[in-house]
């Protein structure tokens, strides 16, 4: 009977260990606070979070102009949702790289903190690119704006690495410059004050032509 009892005890506390992961695994709710999203991202690479999770939590956050959000969906500007997360996908929210979209909606008030990752080594590549995206994105109307912000951090910015890092990015963001934008963002790029004044259209495109098929894939 002692045994039985044992037993059975020691399968409770199973379920209530199986039970207490899998509510640390749980999607953040609909409706669930910006506190509650933000804490969930700030984990979930650390608790291996399913990604249509993060992508929902990530989506949600779209809706919270506050800096803690913006600081925490830098952080997944590189991550990049699998095919079985598209179902919790819509519309013009099927970006690949959700945290654009998100960034994107939060608007201008966002720039700060993607041009800190355009300028710091400590993020990837990926998360580099997608800043520049993002920051263009939102200068979508006026993307001559987007090209100053970057020029202005090469200039203002301290250290040699840090004011190449810009520079390249405000070279590779000229091809959201299209059609009437095309010259005023030329003209930001090549005016005598910038570092890369002595750069040409020509230049770009042959800076340009190795990411072509990463371009391709962005636009």
């Amino acid at each position: 009977m002692r045994i039985a009892s044992c037993f059975w005890l020691e399968w409770l506390l199973v379920l209530i260990s199986a039970s207490g992961a899998a509510s640390a695994q749980a999607c953040p709710p609909d409706g669930a606070s910006n506190a509650a999203l933000i804490t969930f991202l700030r984990t979930a690479k650390e608790r291996n979070s399913s990604d249509i999770c993060v992508v929902k939590a990530i989506k949600q956050l779209q809706y919270a102009h506050s800096q803690k959000a913006v600081d925490v969906l830098i952080k997944y500007l590189d991550f990049r949702r699998d095919r079985i997360s598209e179902e919790v996908e819509t519309g013009s929210n099927s970006e690949v790289y959700p945290a654009i979209n998100s960034l994107f909606a939060i608007g201008k008030s966002a720039l700060p903190a993607l041009a800190f990752v355009v300028g710091d080594s400590g993020f990837t590549r990926t998360a580099q690119d997608n800043a520049v995206r993002a920051i263009m994105i939102i200068n979508r109307d006026h993307p001559a704006d987007g090209i100053s912000l970057l020029m202005r951090e090469a200039q203002t910015s301290e250290g040699s690495a840090r004011k190449a890092l810009f520079s390249q990015a405000a070279i590779l963001a000229l091809r959201w410059c299209l059609g009437k934008d095309q010259n005023e963002c030329e003209s930001v790029l090549s005016d005598t004050n910038n570092p890369s004044r002595l750069l040409r259209r020509k230049n770009c495109l042959e800076v340009l032509e190795p990411n072509s098929a990463r371009a391709a894939e962005h636009i």
